[in-house]
């Protein structure tokens, strides 16, 4: 004879209050262990654009998007026409592209994409080492949505400076390099507000 169910637990576990902290707790934890593939571990082959799309949307699941699309053909098509990302070569995408593709489209949640574009001019005009600016920018990324998640609700993590350096391995500017060590930090406080108010709109019901 099969075990009875506590019906009298079940309504109760129902009816529960929302826990906050355990859920925040959970949350905290998952955020610290984000990682977004480096420049290498990127796929060596090129990919056709539904791949493309599937990788961007797996690499940046961590963010939340309220219902909307991070990345649809029709979005690469124009990033591609407004000069964001380098166009495709028969029709593939290299690690090169996904690379930029993964820029834009993390950043595009918390500047527009007017901002997005005169980042990368400012960028380009520094002549700053891509590829190597890539891999800093995501560790930055990573060690600043841990940091904003990991003193509880009310706390916050210090910036993560950066330092970018050009082609010729000479560090640019300091501005440019303060300049993307603030929009990583942007970034990384939106990831966290929506997420929190995620969690709020759970408590509240």
């Amino acid at each position: 004879m099969g075990a009875r169910r506590d019906v009298g637990k079940d309504v109760a576990e129902k009816d529960a209050p929302f826990d906050f902290a355990a859920a925040y707790q959970e949350l905290s934890l998952s955020m610290s262990r984000v990682h977004i593939s480096r420049f290498e571990e990127l796929p060596r082959i090129d990919l056709y654009l539904d791949q493309v799309l599937a990788l961007v949307a797996d690499e940046l699941s961590f963010i939340p998007l309220e219902g909307e699309k991070l990345l649809t053909g029709s979005m690469v098509n124009n990033y591609v026409k407004q000069g964001l990302v380098p166009a495709p070569e028969r029709k593939r995408y290299s690690p090169r592209h996904v690379a930029y593709l993964l820029f834009v489209c993390s950043l595009k949640r918390s500047l527009s994409i007017a901002q997005v574009a005169d980042l990368l001019s400012v960028v380009d005009n520094a002549q700053v080492d891509l590829l190597r600016a890539y891999n800093d920018l995501v560790s930055a990324f990573e060690v600043a949505i841990a940091r904003e998640f990991s003193d509880g609700p009310e706390g916050r993590g210090d910036p993560v400076p950066m330092r970018v350096y050009d082609v010729q391995g000479v560090e640019v500017d300091d501005g440019v390099s303060r300049l993307l060590t603030t929009g990583i930090r942007l970034l990384a406080s939106k990831v966290y507000v929506d997420h929190v108010l995620e969690l709020q709109s759970r408590r509240l019901g």
